[in-house]
C-alpha cells in the first residue's frame, strides 16, 4: 500500500503541540490534570460534532499526534491502531477514554531515563582504551555530550552504570587457569596456555552448563582507578549509580541487569524491574562501548518493552559492526543528542516509538 500524505491541515493548529507546550508538567506528575484535556481533544477532532470520531477524523488525530518531518503516518498504520485498541473503524467517547489513557497520554507524556553506560577510565585511557581498539575511537569525546544532555534535558531519572569486577573475575585473561583445572574449551578441548587475550572460549561451568566467554585484559577492577567514572562526568547527588559484573563467575554486559550490590539476583534484572515499577517508558542509552555493553543494554531494553533510544553522538564503539542496524531492527530508535529534549518533552513524537506503545498495551 502506498504511503498517503499527512492529513493534518495547515488550516488548523496542531492540537498536540499546543497541548504539550501549555500543560503543566507538575500537574501531570501530581495527577491533577483535568478531564477536560481528554474532552478538548475529542471535540477538536470530532469535526462534524456527532459524538464519534469516524475513520477520517481519527486518522487526522493520528497524523497530528505523530507528524514528524518527512515521515508519513499512513492509513495502514491507523488501521492497525484501531484494530489493536478498539477493534472498530470509529471511536465513541467511551472508547476514546481508553485510547487517551493507554495510547495517547504515554506518547505525549513519556517518563524517561538517561542510562549512561560505563564511561569509565579503563575504556578511555586504561587497559581497554577505545583509541587502541580496531575502530580507533576516543571514548572521552562522549563526556561533554553526556554532560550537556543531562544538564539540559528534563529526564525523570539519570542513571550511570559501572563495570565493577572482582579481581578473580572469569572474564579476565589472567584468571584462565582458575577454572576447571586449567582447561578451556573452544570447539575442542585446548590447554589454557594456548589461548590469547580477546579469544572467545567456552568454560565448563560448575553446574555442567558451558559458559562462553571472551577473555579480556583485567579492567574496571573494584575500587581501582580504572573502574572510576571519568572525572569530568557530572554526576549529581540525585543521580543513581548501579554496578555490574560483581559475580566472579558471570560476565554481565547489560546495565539493565545491574544493582547497587552483587548482581546475580535470581529474581531477575533488578534495574529493569525498578524502572518498570516506577512507570519509566523510555530508555535513552549512551556511553561505552556502543558495540558491547551499550548494545547489550539497548537489546535488553527493547526485549523488555521499553521505548528505546540510542543517543548516537553520546556513544563510541570498539570496532565497526552492523549492531546499530540490529538494534534498529529490534525496535531501537537512533537519534542525535540535539533531538532528545523535544522527544522527552513530548514535542517530537516518533511513529516508531508509538508502535512500541501499541504493542505494550496488548502484551
Amino acid at each position: 500500500m502506498s504511503k498517503e500524505k499527512m492529513t493534518s491541515s495547515a488550516k488548523h493548529e496542531n492540537f498536540f503541540d499546543d497541548f504539550v507546550t501549555t500543560r503543566s508538567k507538575q500537574a501531570v506528575e501530581n495527577g491533577n490534570e483535568t478531564a477536560s484535556e481528554e474532552q478538548r481533544c475529542f471535540q477538536f477532532f470530532d469535526r462534524d460534532g456527532d459524538g464519534i470520531l469516524n475513520y477520517e477524523e481519527f486518522h487526522h488525530l493520528c497524523c497530528q499526534l505523530l507528524s514528524l518531518n518527512d515521515q508519513q503516518w499512513t492509513k495502514k498504520e491507523t488501521d492497525k491502531v484501531l484494530q489493536l485498541l478498539v477493534k472498530k473503524e470509529e471511536v465513541d467517547k467511551e472508547k476514546f477514554e481508553y485510547v487517551w489513557k493507554s495510547w495517547i497520554k504515554p506518547i505525549l507524556s513519556p517518563k524517561s531515563t538517561c542510562l549512561v553506560v560505563d564511561v569509565q577510565n579503563d575504556f578511555i585511557t586504561g587497559s581497554l582504551a577505545l583509541k587502541n581498539a580496531p575502530a580507533g575511537e576516543n571514548g572521552e569525546e562522549v563526556v561533554p555530550v553526556i554532560n550537556k544532555l543531562i544538564q539540559t534535558v528534563e529526564f525523570d531519572k539519570v542513571i550511570f552504570s559501572q563495570d565493577w569486577y572482582p579481581d578473580n573475575h572469569i572474564s579476565f585473561y589472567k584468571n584462565r587457569h582458575m577454572r576447571n583445572s586449567g582447561k578451556c574449551f573452544e570447539m575442542i578441548s585446548i590447554a589454557a596456555d594456548v589461548v590469547k587475550e580477546l579469544d572467545t572460549v567456552v568454560f565448563a561451568g560448575s553446574d555442567g552448563e558451558p559458559i562462553e566467554q571472551t577473555l579480556w585484559p583485567a579492567h574496571c577492577v573494584q575500587h581501582s582507578h580504572g573502574a572510576k567514572l571519568h572525572i569530568d562526568l557530572q554526576v549529581e547527588e540525585n543521580h543513581i549509580i548501579v554496578k555490574k559484573g560483581t559475580n566472579p563467575d558471570v560476565d554481565n554486559y547489560s546495565a539493565l541487569y545491574s544493582t547497587p550490590e552483587p548482581n546475580n539476583n535470581e529474581s531477575g534484572p533488578a534495574l529493569a524491574k525498578q524502572l518498570k515499577d516506577q512507570g519509566i517508558t523510555d530508555v535513552y542509552a549512551c556511553g561505552l562501548c556502543e558495540d558491547i555493553c551499550v548494545a547489550a543494554t539497548v537489546m535488553d531494553a527493547c526485549r523488555l518493552g521499553f521505548r528505546t533510544i540510542l543517543v548516537e553522538d553520546a556513544a563510541r564503539a570498539s570496532r565497526p559492526t552492523d549492531l546499530k542496524r540490529q538494534m534498529e531492527t529490534a525496535g531501537c530508535l537512533v537519534v542525535s543528542s540535539n533531538e532528545v529534549s523535544d522527544m522527552v518533552s513530548g514535542l517530537v513524537r516518533h511513529p516508531k516509538l508509538a508502535h512500541v506503545t501499541e504493542l505494550n498495551i496488548i502484551t
